[in-house]
């Protein structure tokens, strides 16, 4: 996988979809979207939130460090407020 590709992976995924990209408030597009996806799903146990949880959780901490856009906190970054969901 190329450069440029891996980065759009990591984009898409980090701002769940480019939610983070949205004007005015994308943390709360992504609770809201996160919500959606919530609604959407069959009822599951608590561990198979908590897996969910950690994936994304780990999979966030993984990959931002990975992209480079050297902030500690970018606005655009919504997957923490779709996690904390």
């Amino acid at each position: 996988m190329s450069t440029g590709t891996k980065n759009r992976v990591l984009a898409f995924f980090l701002t769940c979809g480019y939610v983070g990209y949205l004007p005015g408030a994308p943390g709360t597009y992504a609770s809201l979207l996160c919500c959606l996806f919530l609604f959407a799903l069959p009822p599951l146990s608590y561990g198979a939130h908590l897996l969910i949880l950690l994936i994304l959780l780990g999979g966030a901490v993984l990959s931002i460090d990975r992209t480079g856009w050297g902030e500690s906190d970018p606005g655009f970054v919504v997957i923490d407020e779709f996690a904390g969901m």
